[in-house]
């Protein structure tokens, strides 16, 4: 893999390693979001996926339907652009009923499900369109960035991953932050950080949460059965933040 030039390079390609998706790939209805997809796991169920895909038509109505056409069993190569479009003007709730029936018994969606969305994500315009619909996420973690008075590359990248999974820091956690939160090196803070947003969440995900954002506070760590040394793999340190 390429090492990441930026810090917010960096910052995408591990949140979006966690989320196990990258650009192409397509999960199942294992969460009961229907589909999720892309960089930063896009899901039907959260109504998040609907514009991103729609915008890909938009952008590219050729491309759309080059890349929907694949082979289905039983009936050679056929364009699914179509049924796709109407299911993500579905209300929520059926687009999620419409995806999960087109998952198999493992919750996986069909092999040529797969396929679509992997041609999707494999144009360049598309990836494009993947990053510009997650600005928000990346300007919601500077703002988390600047509010905590990080400096750090693993500062801003322990942010991004907090806009991405968690929504923000919940009230409580920063409350907690703020009367525990250890003077001295930024590593230590960030720690406590990760710590206090992980107690925050749900019971059910508490586990998950807090493997993620200690990977990211101290640098290492096991996330979804794999090691991270996020230096060696992502070039990601303690230092400033790299601009572009």
């Amino acid at each position: 893999m390429t090492i990441p030039k930026t810090t917010e390079e960096k910052c995408w390609a591990i949140t979006s390693s966690f989320e196990g998706c990258g650009y192409t790939g397509l999960t199942g209805n294992f969460d009961g979001q229907g589909w999720s997809w892309g960089l930063l796991s896009w899901a039907l169920g959260q109504g998040t996926l609907q514009p991103l895909i729609l915008g890909c038509h938009e952008a590219g109505p050729e491309t759309f339907q080059r890349s929907c056409t694949v082979e289905v069993p039983n009936l050679g190569q056929t364009d699914l652009s179509e049924q796709l479009l109407a299911a993500c003007r579905k209300p929520v709730a059926e687009a999620v009923a419409w995806a999960a029936e087109r998952c198999d018994a493992d919750k996986r969606p069909f092999e040529h499900w797969r396929k679509v969305f992997e041609n999707l994500g494999s144009e360049p315009g598309y990836q494009a369109l993947q990053r510009a619909h997650g600005k928000s996420y990346m300007d919601h973690a500077r703002a988390i960035f600047a509010e905590f008075g990080f400096k750090t590359e693993r500062g801003l990248a322990l942010c991004f991953d907090i806009a991405v999974q968690d929504g923000g820091v919940k009230a409580e956690a920063q409350a907690r932050f703020e009367g525990s939160a250890p003077a001295g090196p930024e590593e230590a803070r960030l720690v406590t950080l990760a710590e206090e947003v992980a107690s925050a969440a749900l019971p059910a995900f508490q586990d998950d949460v807090r493997s993620r954002k200690l990977c990211v506070a101290r640098g290492r760590g096991h996330v979804h059965g794999r090691d991270y040394d996020l230096e060696r793999d992502f070039g990601l340190t303690l230092g400033p933040v790299v601009e572009a």
